[in-house]
């Protein structure tokens, strides 16, 4: 009959407390249904159905079923799966907090995928055999060991700990249906500390399932139980490969409905926006399904703080997931010791595309490819993608995402008001940072013992890829400073008053040279004529027809912002300073026609030689920069 099962300690043995869990307790993650969540879809992912390419052939969907309160499973009809446990959940020192008894309600949650392989492998398997793949194995019988590959997510071995983690009773199920031989299979695990039921001393694992004669504990495949099981944990899974999870006595002080929602749509927006992944999410009589065409809605669903932070993010992702290959700027390759400060690391005649188009708020994609030198094999070339928009936000963190894992707390330098986000899906780069990441994959660490040694200049890649988006900011605005040496020619300000401690210096009579006179030197080139004047007036600025003789713009873009004690008052421009579009401005002018106008920036055409533009409204007592970039007639045709 199937029961849970507990090893006795024996001389020989350690007194062991399972700390496995801690490796999830970091500020990064914020509570335990992010822990949990994060873990799920990320074994989920892994486990999707794929081609010989290893490419995903269908989208892994994933389901979430909290049941608390009148939905809870009644004590008599949850009483059989726990037969043999009771005595090793009530013991004293058994590391359980908050301990559940054998009277009360089972709150429980399901976490099933579809889509997925199923625990497939040799259930009798009881040691690591090199070169056998068994995810049977791996799930139930290894601890800190995976069979996991390099195209894989995880790559620790723990992450399954989230489960008992999130249980007062420590403990969970896995039901699955393998896709090899469909195979149905029911088995539970219990990770306790070592402890004592009357005076026998045990082993902290526990396990439900058939007990071999030799001990070796193997999964029932009774049907009958099985369908119990199902009716009372309100498992969906009938027929179709993958693995169902039940978390008995869930912490509902965490582990809820909107906890578990936010969870999915900050962890996963990108998978799911990609159309590699789909959640729904049940409670009661109420179900959320996640996918691509829900996402926005769903967040607006979690308060304005969530939404303010994820929305716009999302919409920058959407448009990235959308990029085609020749809508990139492709950087140069970097070196197997990537350096952001290596000369025309971004090609020169790109430089001015992405500035122009930060300029107008626009969004950028660029890719960054590197070479790859691990040790002991053949080099690679990866990339990695960069998607950024200068918008202002004062949530200028950069989001990296590796194969869809959102790594959450990379230490990245910030580009203030620039919103961006870093995507690395090919597989030589995504390896490589898989490799560092801790066990919770929110960092990237140097010093990882899965990563250390294994790449030629390892850490210069993790620095590569995490600065890239302050880098880039960065060698644009040198290029800015150096090449344009005009902007600040229209800085309005009030002239200094003299200084009456200031004295007069008397000019010295020059010497005539002696010897012979040195001819005049050729005449100056006559200055460039003005196509356009611009003048202050008061409140703000006018501007008007150039030298007689001189070409009239098609079309002017101005730009303005109040100047600053230091930096780019254009790039320290804030909303909050003023909008153009706000009625407390006044724009009028003839020959002019303002095809677009809000916040600091104006697009105007010019439709007669004798044109004249003014705007007021500014602030009288501060400083105005006014800067004019002009326009060509193929520019104002398509205006």
């Amino acid at each position: 009959m199937s029961c849970w099962h507990f090893n006795e300690l024996t001389p020989s043995d350690k007194t062991r407390e399972a700390m496995q869990g801690e490796f999830f307790a970091t500020e990064a993650i914020r509570n335990a249904a992010e822990a949990l969540v994060r873990e799920a879809i990320q074994n989920s992912l892994d486990a999707g159905l794929k081609n010989n390419a290893g490419h995903a052939i269908e989208t892994v969907r994933v389901r979430f079923h909290l049941a608390t309160g009148p939905s809870a499973a009644k004590a008599a009809d949850c009483a059989e799966f726990f037969d043999g446990a009771w005595p090793h959940f009530l013991a004293d020192g058994n590391g359980l907090n908050n301990k559940p008894t054998k009277s009360e309600q089972c709150s429980f949650l399901v976490v099933e995928d579809f889509g997925t392989s199923g625990l497939v492998g040799d259930v009798e398997q009881w040691a690591d055999e090199p070169g056998v793949k068994n995810a049977f194995y791996y799930f139930f019988r290894a601890e800190g060991r995976t069979g996991k590959g390099e195209e894989d997510r995880g790559r620790w071995g723990v992450g399954k700990y989230v489960f008992p983690r999130s249980s007062r009773a420590k403990s969970f199920f896995g039901f699955t249906i393998r896709g090899t031989d469909q195979k149905r299979l029911l088995m539970g695990q219990s990770i306790l500390r070592t402890h004592k039921c009357g005076t026998k001393h045990y082993k902290p694992d526990g396990g439900f399932g058939d007990a071999r004669n030799d001990g070796l504990l193997l999964p029932t495949q009774d049907d009958s139980i099985i369908e119990r099981f199902r009716a009372v944990f309100s498992v969906s899974r009938r027929d179709e490969p993958g693995l169902s999870i039940v978390i008995p006595w869930i912490d509902t002080e965490e582990i809820t409905r909107t906890a578990l929602l936010e969870a999915v749509v900050r962890g996963y927006f990108y998978p799911i926006l990609d159309g590699k992944l789909a959640v729904t999410m049940s409670e009661g009589g109420m179900e959320t399904v996640i996918d691509a065409d829900t996402l926005t809605d769903v967040v607006n669903t979690l308060g304005d703080e969530v939404s303010r932070k994820l929305v716009p993010l999302i919409e920058l992702a959407v448009w990235a997931s959308e990029r085609k290959p020749a809508e990139f700027l492709k950087l140069n390759l970097a070196s197997d010791r990537p350096n952001w400060s290596a000369p025309d690391i971004i090609p020169p005649d790109a430089v001015p595309v992405i500035q122009s188009a930060l300029e107008r708020g626009e969004r950028v994609a660029i890719q960054a490819p590197v070479k790859i030198r691990a040790r002991g094999k053949p080099d690679q070339t990866s990339f990695f993608e960069v998607f950024f928009v200068r918008d202002g936000t004062d949530d200028d963190r950069t989001t990296f995402i590796r194969e869809g894992i959102i790594i959450s707390d990379v230490r990245a330098r910030r580009a203030r008001g620039i919103r961006s986000l870093v995507i690395v899906d090919d597989r030589g780069l995504a390896t490589l940072l898989g490799d560092s990441e801790n066990p919770a994959h929110t960092e990237w660490q140097s010093k990882s013992s899965n990563f250390q040694g294994k790449y030629t200049n390892g850490p210069s890649y993790l620095k590569y890829v995490t600065d890239c988006v302050k880098a880039i900011d960065d060698i644009l605005s040198s290029h800015q400073r150096e090449e344009d040496t005009t902007l600040l020619k229209d800085f309005f300000s009030l002239p200094a008053p003299p200084d009456p401690n200031a004295t007069k210096t008397r000019q010295k009579k020059k010497k005539k040279p002696k010897g012979p006179v040195t001819p005049d030197p050729e005449p100056l080139p006559e200055p460039r004529k003005k196509r356009y004047r611009l003048e202050k007036v008061a409140g703000g600025f006018r501007v008007c027809t150039g030298d007689p003789d001189a070409e009239v713009p098609a079309l002017i873009e101005i730009r303005t912002a109040y100047d600053v004690r230091r930096g780019n008052a254009l790039k320290k421009y804030d909303p909050a300073d003023f909008d153009l579009a706000d009625k407390e401005f006044k724009i009028t002018g003839r020959g002019v026609e303002v095809t677009e106008g809000g916040e600091n920036r104006m697009l105007v055409k010019i439709l007669v030689r004798d044109f004249e533009l003014s705007v007021t409204g500014f602030d009288e007592k501060r400083d105005v920069l006014v800067n004019i970039n002009v326009k060509e007639a193929e520019d104002a045709a398509q205006v």
